[in-house]
């Protein structure tokens, strides 16, 4: 938080906690603390604050979520864009219930699924599972 003193708020719903440090001259959000029991505790520091089409908005955004760390930068954003029309129109072509999808790359790996969903490292292997899924099609 670039030695930055924020204010601290916490707020509690539904089994989750949130902690927001805010700075108190300008009122920015510098780090989001979140904590719930299902997902454990994330900590999301916001930084280089512009102003884009009259709000401000944080450009670079350093997260910590269990063992994981991501990063995003922005490198441009844009308030209430002009979104084409179009996009939002349903198709035009009558819509079938099937398809043809060609596989680009395949990779087989042995495994041997154990009772309860786990995976077994013995290279023995033993059985076949077959998956068939038709996938919903409105028409």
């Amino acid at each position: 938080m670039d030695g930055i003193k924020g204010a601290k708020l916490k707020i509690s719903s539904d089994g989750h906690e949130f902690y927001w440090i805010v700075e108190p001259s300008s009122l920015r959000l510098l780090q989001v603390r979140a904590t719930s029991t299902v997902y454990g505790t994330t900590v999301t520091d916001l930084s280089d604050w512009r102003q884009v089409g009259g709000i401000r908005i944080a450009f670079k955004r350093h997260s910590v979520d269990n063992s994981r760390t991501t990063d995003i930068t922005l490198s441009e954003a844009e308030v209430n864009p002009t979104v084409d029309a179009k996009l939002f129109q349903p198709p035009t072509q009558q819509i079938t219930d099937n398809f043809t999808f060609r596989v680009l790359q395949e990779e087989s790996v042995p495994y041997v699924v154990q009772s309860g969903g786990g995976v077994s490292t013995n290279c023995q292997i033993t059985g076949t599972t077959t998956t068939t899924r038709r996938l919903p099609v409105e028409t």
